[in-house]
């Protein structure tokens, strides 16, 4: 593969790119290789920072020649000593990033490590795909359903980091990528290669870290004063998750004059509670005020009180599904029928009313519609939805629009006992119910399902595919 420009390797070079095929580096003079070690054809300049640069290369070394990431690092300090310490620490922390690209796939490969000309080199997968910030920058603010999946990978990966006694430090959008192929978001720029080149020693003869590693905003209290703990990674998770929610780098979220704590909530939402709650936790100032680990964080994640969220609008201009969608994500089954019913009563403009008749079916708001019946399909697991009942109507009870249809839906579901009506307090509300039994789609709320009819006016509408 040809490129259009040739990188020079300085470190101290303030223009690295050079026109392809130039011999000499037009700004600093420096030879410029063609390849580092004999194998590493870098292609581009990625980043650079103030512990070296990161540059994109091809691997001549292997059959694909397949792209790969070089990372550049350069010692603070400048004797032999200090060099020799490095030289040692970058080992075992080459070691260590090894064993994690081997055990993880949220975790870059390591390919190689070697020293060239006074500086150190490690060479990783490249992940294709984009950054989080360059995501958000892109498209715009990220739904639910995409943070939570991000949450739950990165959680995954830190409570394996973490086991091994490792704390990343410097969690942020731009070091997680998101996977061209299927999103899986990736964990990059682990934090003690970094503090390794800032290795100093003490006028005792004692090693030490002159540097903090972290970036300001997404970095806690502690761990700008040298004391990362594993919450500190947890908290720049917390205000990641917080920026693809709302496009707000912390320092642009106001602070509470009396606890100190990120005012962020109206800048999202369409946010569930419990996701508020899970990241207002993972933010608190203090370590011991948050999740002392990963696995605490997850498995409230994963627990019923906080459900994976459905990737669906919650607003159109007629209603609002917010708190439709956090019932059923606490699986208060009656209570999320209830709201079905008033938002229903609401949209269709006929709450004085209290009941749907054949008219306000046929003529219900399809995004509305949909909308209800993929929160219930979801959050069910696909038990209860007007889909699931529209199958049943069609394939069970014939799908015609009578009352005689009605009521042999209703023996199927379970609305009817003994040929007649049950009232609404004798339903099920739990999982336990047949399929289908819920919800009640505005029907029968207020005085019970006794002459209740039409359910066929519903169901029969395009919107509700067959389940």
């Amino acid at each position: 593969m040809s490129t259009s420009v040739s990188i020079c390797l300085n470190p101290e070079c303030l223009k690295p790119e050079n026109p392809d095929g130039t011999k000499f580096c037009l700004s600093c003079g420096t030879n410029l290789a063609s390849q580092l070690r004999e194998r590493y054809r870098v292609i581009s300049l990625l980043g650079s920072g103030g512990f070296g640069r990161t540059f994109l290369a091809e691997d001549t070394g292997m059959p694909s020649a397949r792209r790969c990431v070089i990372k550049q690092l350069k010692p603070i300090g400048n004797n032999s000593q200090i060099y020799q310490l490095v030289q040692e620490r970058f080992q075992r922390e080459a070691a260590v990033l090894e064993e994690l690209g081997e055990e993880s796939s949220s975790i870059p490969s390591l390919y190689d490590y070697f020293t060239n000309a006074g500086q150190f080199y490690l060479v990783q997968q490249w992940i294709d795909g984009e950054t989080l910030t360059q995501k958000v920058k892109k498209q715009g603010n990220l739904s639910e359903a995409d943070c939570w999946n991000i949450l739950m990978n990165i959680l995954e990966v830190l409570d394996y980091v973490h086991s091994k006694g490792i704390i990343h430090r410097d969690i942020k959008p731009d070091n997680i990528i998101l996977c061209r192929k299927d999103s899986k978001p990736v964990l990059i720029d682990f934090g003690a290669v970094k503090e390794t080149m800032g290795t100093m020693v003490t006028s005792q003869g004692v090693p030490t870290s002159s540097i903090v590693i972290g970036t300001p905003g997404y970095m806690a209290s502690e761990q700008a004063v040298g004391k990362a703990v594993r919450s500190s990674d947890l908290y720049s998770l917390g205000l990641t998750v917080i920026y693809a929610l709302t496009g707000k780098i912390p320092q642009e979220l106001p602070l509470d004059d009396d606890t100190g704590d990120y005012i962020w909530h109206q800048y999202a939402q369409n946010v569930s509670s419990n996701l508020t709650a899970i990241l207002d936790k993972a933010i608190q100032l203090y370590p011991r005020d948050r999740y002392s680990k990963a696995k605490d964080m997850l498995n409230e994640l994963q627990s019923g009180k906080s459900t994976p969220p459905v990737n669906v609008p919650l607003k159109t201009s007629r209603g609002n599904y917010t708190q439709l969608r956090d019932l059923l994500a606490a699986k208060k089954w009656q209570e999320a029928d209830r709201e079905t019913a008033q938002v229903m009563l609401k949209v269709a403009g006929v709450e004085s009313r209290g009941f749907l008749n054949r008219s306000d079916c046929e003529n219900f708001p399809g995004d509305d519609l949909s909308i209800i019946n993929q929160l219930w399909l979801e959050y069910s697991n696909g038990r209860f939805g007007l889909s699931v009942q529209k199958q049943i109507w069609i394939d069970k009870c014939g799908g015609k629009r009578d009352y005689e249809t009605d009521c042999k839906l209703g023996d199927r579901v379970g609305w009817r006992s003994g040929g007649s009506w049950k009232s609404y307090n004798q339903l099920d509300f739990s999982l336990n119910a047949p399929p289908g039994h819920l919800p009640l789609a505005g029907f029968g709320v207020a005085g019970g399902l006794n002459g209740w009819f039409g359910v066929g006016s519903l169901l029969w509408r395009q919107e509700l595919p067959k389940n």
